[in-house]
């Protein structure tokens, strides 16, 4: 199974990840690459785009200045830090009140510190993961936006997450929503658990 995409610094990230050597993916001239989907950790991805005038009220491109609250900054420290092998948190509000951001800059600054892999889950290509067996080399904060779109992979991480064999490293997931309330959060709190 292949992943065609288009982000090429997510591929050139993939590709050293998963050490495939050269002739084993395929680039076109439309600037698209085709990784192999199996691996042996979920794909993340940290991708920013360019301050542009048309990407400026994009989260990603971060051409907003962003400003965070200590209240904030202990919150999500804490939910790092909390001693459970596995956590999962639910940020929830309005579209364009700063979630994806918040979750963008918090990574960005776990991965700066080399101590944590950080991004946001490629969901796509994460159905068929092996959630209960994953063991990553080092503790891992994966975000999922737009949580209400992927219920039924999100039950899965949780139980599988929930019940690993081996609790270490520490993997936390933080999932955003506009609302907690409906039959997605009904269903991944059936199927899962904390």
């Amino acid at each position: 199974d292949w992943l065609l995409t288009t982000d090429q610094g997510l591929a050139s990230q993939l590709l050293a990840e998963l050490d495939v050597p050269k002739g084993q993916h395929v680039s076109g001239a439309n600037q698209q690459t085709a990784l192999p989907t199996t691996s042996p950790h979920p794909l993340l991805s940290l991708w920013l785009a360019e301050q542009t005038d048309e990407t400026r009220f994009l989260f990603r491109s971060r051409s907003i200045p962003f400003i965070q609250t200590q209240h904030i900054n202990d919150q999500m420290d804490e939910f790092r830090d909390h001693p459970a092998p596995f956590k999962w948190h639910v940020i929830h509000g309005p579209g364009g009140t700063g979630k994806s951001r918040l979750a963008l800059e918090y990574a960005l600054l776990l991965q700066k510190h080399n101590e944590w892999e950080a991004g946001f889950l490629q969901t796509e290509n994460a159905s068929g993961f092996d959630w209960h067996n994953w063991q990553p080399k080092k503790s891992t904060f994966l975000i999922v936006d737009y949580a209400a779109r992927h219920a039924g992979l999100i039950a899965k991480m949780l139980r599988g997450l929930s019940q690993r064999e081996s609790p270490s490293p520490t993997i936390r997931l933080l999932l955003l929503e506009r609302e907690v309330t409906g039959s997605w959060f009904n269903r991944i709190t059936w199927r899962g658990s904390e």
